[in-house]
């Protein structure tokens, strides 16, 4: 039997290996992962939402990996400043439970090395290597398969094949509101970029923040004071979700898109953000508002 190596054990890695052992339980898998066995690094990391697509919920519940915390998206507010109109888009015109929701970095990671803790009980032929140093591996000679699953942040990737550096970041955090927005997620179109406010797992009163713009102009607003940040903010989005109180665990992400030319050459496979990063209002699945 052919022998599956995946190289890196993020959410993708993960859920990778999860699923092939769901299906083929007795599939020699090789999963190599830079962090240690304990979840400790894990559940004190990462606290950045990711958008989850309702076809990744579904994925990841029928492998027993779906996070508790995981507000759901019901109905989508578009508009664009300083134009007319508006799209509002909701879950019963589609027919679905959810449109999509949000979940914390760090929560689907636990959950997902869980799940595969579980799953793998009934896999003899698994191995998990904890504490690799990826850029070590002797990829070529570790099996038939080589699954890249190394993922990496848009700045920090070390190939760049089909490469476009949209000069834009995007500071990502949270807010609170002066009142609830239960199940709303809004996306803003303004000069600089995309401003959306996601549902957040601290609860209806509170939206996770991505606010894209240029590097000089995110930079700028991360050095403002409290009440000029918000102030900024207010006049950018408007008020049509209410007044913004607060905002927290705010930091930036450099924008771009970074696409390998093959996702498949012989032997090797690479998925997720180690096959493209995108600009986070293409994202789709488990996308990331750093790329």
């Amino acid at each position: 039997m052919k022998t599956i190596a995946i190289i890196g054990a993020g959410p993708v890695g993960l859920a990778c290996a999860s699923w092939i052992l769901h299906k083929k339980p007795d599939a020699h898998v090789q999963l190599y992962d830079r962090l240690a066995s304990s979840d400790d690094a894990v559940s004190q990391g990462d606290s950045r939402g990711l958008a989850v697509s309702q076809g990744s919920h579904l994925l990841l519940k029928t492998i027993g990996a779906w996070p508790d915390q995981s507000p759901a998206i019901h109905t989508i507010h578009v508009s664009h400043r300083g134009h007319f109109g508006r799209a509002i888009v909701r879950r019963e015109e589609l027919q679905q439970d959810a449109l999509g929701h949000i979940v914390k970095y760090a929560d689907i990671h636990l959950s997902l090395r869980h799940a595969l803790q579980k799953i793998s009980v009934n896999s003899p032929n698994f191995q998990w290597h904890f504490e690799q140093k990826i850029d070590a591996l002797d990829v070529a000679n570790l099996a038939d398969v080589i699954i890249h699953a190394e993922g990496g942040l848009f700045k920090q990737q070390d190939w760049q094949e089909i490469y476009r550096d949209y000069q834009q970041s995007a500071i990502v955090g949270w807010v609170k509101m002066n009142q609830a927005n239960q199940h709303m997620a809004w996306e803003r179109f303004t000069s600089e970029g995309p401003l959306a406010l996601l549902p957040s797992h601290k609860g209806s009163e509170y939206l996770n923040l991505v606010w894209c713009g240029s590097p000089e102009a995110s930079n700028r607003r991360l050095q403002l004071d409290a009440f000029s940040f918000l102030k900024e903010l207010q006049t950018s989005f408007g008020s049509r979700a209410g007044i913004f109180l607060e905002a927290g665990e705010l930091r930036s992400y450099s924008l771009g898109l970074n696409a390998r030319k093959k996702i498949i050459d012989q032997n090797e496979v690479w998925i997720g953000n180690a096959a493209q990063t995108m600009h986070p209002v293409a994202g789709q699945d488990l996308s990331d508002p750093s790329g």
